[in-house]
């Protein structure tokens, strides 16, 4: 159990606590929307609220749902739909019965009467209106044990929230903090499930250490979702590496950072001034972060300052600097950055601001918007890098961040909005905290902008991260005060695009109108990476369920000047074979400008009968609609995207769009959208290719791999179990990210005959967990013998060189022999060092075969196999990783024993050729060949090194210095290794690869017998997390879960999954 940490999960929890759930729904953002709420979910978001009774925590909730609403109250009297919950606040009030109500609602009697209490105590507290002095002590605490606020008991006696406050602790009515017991008293209880309550006569826990306060997001909203937890939940992780406690505050149940386990103590309670305060003068923590929970925590920033609550970051004058209208004007005046012209508008005042003259590309940097401006930044199709901004317009965004982060003097993170025209710009608004887009731009960049402003907030030194400079990327919304900009994913090739796209909810708002505007109306969004920005949109578009049109496309375009700018987009349409469909006015301009458009009337009820009488024949677009048989409609109403607040009149265009969404057809109602999506489907098509290398990626750097094939390890079965067997070799294997290995014959007895063949088969089918295939060796004896037992072979080893093996071949003569008899389409490998590599590849020349060189080592080497398939000679070769990764200078460090290894260890000098001529290497292979460490540091210490858990994450570090691809690793663990010895696919087997998780190699792995590592204290990036074989997880974070004998023979599966061996040509080996 984790609660407890010590105990099986098997108790009740103690209910001495009453949550309640309350959903928030946002109708209001649209126009035209039925506020009736049903069996179709339109809520946003919601609530969770902890209380001792009903009428504390209902009230919590209300509070939770609507900042701006506080508590049960009677201010809004509308049709019960959304608000219904308050229009019993005002039945109530008018003095309508329980058993009335109960009639009217079907509301259960116990949740009214819970109500009444509510009510008929905020009328007891008015009846003190002007006199709250004499209001007894027992009146304002069943208040707060109701569940009122501060601010609305001083609503209800017509006084203000601090002077409430204040007689509410000179009066000692305090709240306390309760811990839900999960597991009814029966254990200590470790859960941080924390709440503030006045139904309590003491605490449940100690204040003792200083903590962190991280305010969260609060409810989902439109406008506020997902995008700020994560920024909360990334700043209290960022803190906790920083080694600091934390307290979070936030009451969303959908969110991560309300899981029990996320911080040190989380608080379960309201984000208001007065809850924020009780729990800062009760934990008096270290400092209180706002910034990473939208808007919600900043608005409370000034009424927290001037009590002297520490903020930590910018401080709170900066916010309200740049968030109070007229105070940021001023700024921007005082410093020379230009700004459009505004105005504030009252509650009775109704217009536009005229004369601006910018209907420009809007742009939250980095990402650039599709749209031009006047729809919301949450409402936007955003693109980075930026595809249409000019480098001039780009260098004077840097300067205007950096003179703006300047004058508010920003402690962690902030962002700008600018319109962009002509090279010239203007600031519209600057937010001093995290924004929607964080995540976006953290995750396609590769750089956590979150950890890095939490680091600049706790006063640690942050290196500037350059993401300003260079050709990379480029953008302004960035961790300001940190020297962070914007740049090049790390690892992603600078031409990709990034590409989000909003997600609507228009066909669960029965009558909302499809329109964009300044009011934001989106309730998620997609994130899609692509080559180019098509690509990238196509696939964004895809994602929210968007269905590419096959045959009929309706257009209904408003207004000249946009007619005109779609002529060839509609063009395009018209050639990539589309029948267009379109209203009158649309249809006459296109057919006049030589485009084939079949012409149909809306044909909507008001047309008058004598127009609808000449055309009861003819087919309207509501017929078509009804009918499915348009499969994307363009419509661009006569107005401007911002003139949202349209008049009562029920216009044709929004009959239209309403429909579309209604019958569910596509639908796409902005021009630069329209422009940007046509252009994708004349370059793409319906169905953009799936890319490795752009779309498989997480935030984690999580990569999956084909299973891997090491094809040259030593697994010491027989004769030398000691040192290793299959069953703890294939382990390791495993551990590896190895699924299948190919045994070398050099065991005692060594595998030169039918006999030991059978025996090592024998051995290996009930021992491996990896599949596998075994040598054959050449012996001075068997050069007649081995062409019967070929095909059931990996293929024929030949030892030239001083090794550990008895099979060693000086005599020349013998190599013909071998060659000779050896099946022409079977695979030799032949252990050659310095002059005998031009030996054995004179000798293959002889017979015509190829042959592949194992452990090359040496710089001569190297370049003699180069030379050798320059010229055309069928050479393959193989490295091991020790002689790519230790040379010489190491022997001091392991010593002479240890250090022993053939062919030995190369200078410096041998292993920069080796890395120079990368394109030459077909195979990497680890030379597994373990020895126990008695043995390695007795008087005559064997050669070899092990190497099977660790060759993976060395060559993972290698591609995080950039010194390989994870391509590179591909090709010459699996696809090099299939072609040169013909072995099958592995069904179903992939390898499951972290490419961040930093560690230090230890004196010994985990698996391999050897119990030791020349590769000891080596710090490697990149680790094995799953390993799937043939369908089964065989391997999963440091445990193997397959059994000794679930490996197979690959050389006993059907010929038909054989791929049939011949040499990798050198230019497949290339980077």
């Amino acid at each position: 159990n984790s609660v407890t940490n010590s105990t099986t999960a098997n108790f009740e929890p103690s209910l001495d606590y009453c949550v309640v759930k309350i959903p928030r729904w946002d109708l209001s953002k649209f126009l035209r929307v039925s506020t009736k709420i049903g069996s179709s979910m339109k809520s946003v978001g919601e609530v969770m609220a902890i209380g001792r009774n009903f009428e504390e925590a209902f009230q919590k909730a209300l509070r939770m749902v609507d900042e701006n609403c506080v508590g049960f109250d009677h201010t809004e009297l509308e049709t019960p739909t959304d608000k219904r919950i308050f229009v019993l606040a005002a039945a109530l009030r008018a003095g309508y019965s329980i058993e009335r109500l109960y009639e009217l609602t079907k509301i259960d009697r116990w949740f009214l009467h819970k109500m009444k209490n509510i009510t008929d105590h905020a009328v007891l507290l008015e009846s003190y209106r002007g006199e709250q002095g004499t209001m007894p002590p027992t009146v304002l605490k069943r208040a707060k044990q109701l569940g009122f606020s501060d601010k609305q008991v001083a609503l209800a006696v017509l006084s203000t929230e601090l002077a409430v406050r204040k007689m509410r602790r000179d009066l000692k009515i305090l709240p306390v903090v309760k811990q839900i017991d999960t597991v009814a008293a029966e254990w200590p209880a470790q859960t941080n499930y924390l709440y503030l309550t006045y139904n309590g006569s003491e605490h449940d826990l100690a204040f003792r250490e200083p903590h962190v306060m991280v305010i969260g997001s609060g409810v989902y909203r439109i406008g506020s979702s997902v995008e700020f937890d994560w920024c909360a939940v990334g700043c209290i992780q960022e803190l906790r590496k920083l080694g600091f406690k934390t307290i979070m505050v936030n009451y969303n149940p959908e969110t991560v950072s309300t899981d029990y386990d996320m911080c040190d103590r989380l608080y379960f309670d309201e984000i208001s001034f007065e809850v924020v305060m009780d729990i800062y003068e009760l934990e008096n923590p270290e400092g209180v972060i706002l910034s990473m929970g939208g808007q919600l925590p900043n608005n409370i920033a000034m009424a927290l300052h001037r009590q002297q609550c520490r903020i930590l970051g910018t401080s709170p004058e900066a916010i309200d600097s740049a968030e109070n209208r007229f105070k940021f004007s001023r700024l921007l005046d005082s410093i020379g950055i230009s700004q459009p012209l505004w105005k504030e508008l009252s509650d009775m005042e109704v217009g536009p601001v005229t004369g601006t003259g910018w209907p420009g590309v809007a742009l939250r940097a980095p990402p650039e918007h599709v749209e031009n401006a006047g729809v919301h930044s949450g409402d936007a199709t955003l693109v980075t890098p930026p595809q249409d901004i000019t480098p001039k317009t780009l260098e004077r965004i840097k300067a205007i961040v950096h003179a703006i982060g300047q004058e508010l003097q920003v402690t962690g993170p902030f962002n700008l909005q600018l319109i962009a025209k002509d090279d010239q710009l203007k600031v519209i608004e600057c937010n001093v905290r995290v924004s929607r887009s964080f995540p976006f731009v953290s995750k396609t960049l590769g750089v956590d902008l979150v950890a890095l402003a939490s680091q600049v907030i706790m006063g640690e030194d942050v290196e500037p991260v350059g993401l300003m400079t260079g050709t990379g990327v480029v953008g302004v919304k960035v961790s300001g005060g940190c020297g962070a900009g914007l740049g090049s994913r790390a690892g992603q090739p600078l031409s990709t695009l990034f590409l989000q796209v909003p997600q609507f909810s228009f066909s669960r708002l029965a009558g909302a109108d499809v329109v964009l505007g300044v009011e934001m109306t989106s309730t998620g969004e997609v994130a899609c990476f692509g080559e180019n920005r098509c690509e990238a949109y196509l696939k964004a578009m895809l994602s929210t369920g968007f269905k590419i049109p096959k045959k009929n496309i309706l257009l209904t375009i408003g207004s000249y000047k946009n007619k005109s700018e779609l002529l060839p987009t509609v063009r395009t349409l018209e050639n990539l074979g589309y029948n267009l469909y379109a209203s009158l006015g649309t249809a006459d301009f296109y057919t006049e400008h030589g485009i084939k458009v079949k012409a149909v009337d809306w044909h909507f009820e008001e047309a008058d009968g004598s127009e609808a009488g000449s055309r009861e024949t003819q087919r309207s677009i509501l017929d078509y609609l009804a009918e499915n048989h348009f499969e994307m409609v363009i419509n661009l109403s006569m107005r401007n995207s911002g003139g949202r607040r349209l008049s009562s009149f029920v216009t044709k265009g929004y009959r239209t769009r309403r429909l579309a969404v209604d019958y569910s057809v596509p639908l796409i109602i902005d021009i630069k959208c329209t422009k940007l999506f046509v252009e994708a489907l004349g370059q793409i098509g319906a169905a953009p290719p799936l890319k490795m290398h752009v779309d498989c990626m997480t935030s984690q750097k999580l990569i999956r791999l084909p299973g891997l094939i090491d094809v040259h390890v030593h697994l010491r079965e027989p004769g030398g179990t000691h040192k290793e067997d299959f069953a703890s070799g294939t382990a390791a294997a495993l551990a590896g990210g190895i699924t299948m290995v190919c045994a070398m014959p050099n065991t005692s007895p060594a595998i030169t005959d039918a006999t030991s063949f059978a025996l090592a088969q024998k051995l290996a089918e009930a021992g491996a967990r990896c599949d596998y295939a075994l040598f054959l060796g050449a012996s001075s004896e068997n050069t007649g013998t081995l062409a019967p037992l070929a095909g059931a072979a990996a293929g024929l080893k030949m030892y030239l060189n001083d090794t550990f093996s008895s099979l060693r071949m000086d005599d020349v003569s013998l190599w013909m022999e071998h060659l000779e008899q050896w099946p022409q389409h079977l695979p030799v490998v032949a252990h050659a060092e310095r002059q005998t590599v031009a030996a054995v590849l004179m000798v293959a020349q002889l017979y015509q075969r190829p042959v592949h060189i194992c452990h090359v080592a040496r710089r001569e080497e190297i370049l003699l196999i180069k030379a050798a398939k320059q010229k055309g000679i069928p050479v393959t070769c193989e490295v091991a990783p020790h002689h790519l990764f230790l040379s010489q200078d190491d022997l001091g460090r392991l010593g002479e024993g240890r250090a022993s290894v053939r062919p030995a260890l190369g200078t410096r000098r041998d292993v920069e050729a080796l890395w120079e001529n990368m394109d030459t290497i077909d195979c990497f292979a680890t030379d597994h060949a373990p020895h126990t460490l008695e043995e390695k540091q007795g008087q005559e210490p064997p050669p070899g090194y092990p190497g099977l858990e660790t060759m993976l994450p060395l060559l993972l570090t290698a591609v995080s210095e950039g010194r390989l691809s994870v391509e590179d690793i591909v090709q010459r663990l699996y696809e090099n290794p299939r072609k040169i010895f013909g072995l099958p696919a592995q069904e179903d087997t992939y390898v499951e690869v972290d490419l961040e998780h930093e560690w230090i190699i230890p004196s010994s792995m985990a698996f391999s017998k050897a119990r030791w590592t020349p590769f000891e204290g080596m710090k490697v990036k990149g680790t094995v997390r799953r390993v799937v074989l043939r369908g089964e997880v065989a391997y999963i974070d440091g445990q193997v879960l397959v059994a000794p004998g679930y490996g197979q023979d690959v050389k006993k599966w059907p010929s038909g999954a054989v791929v049939p061996p011949h040499v990798a040509p050198a230019k497949d080996s290339a980077k």
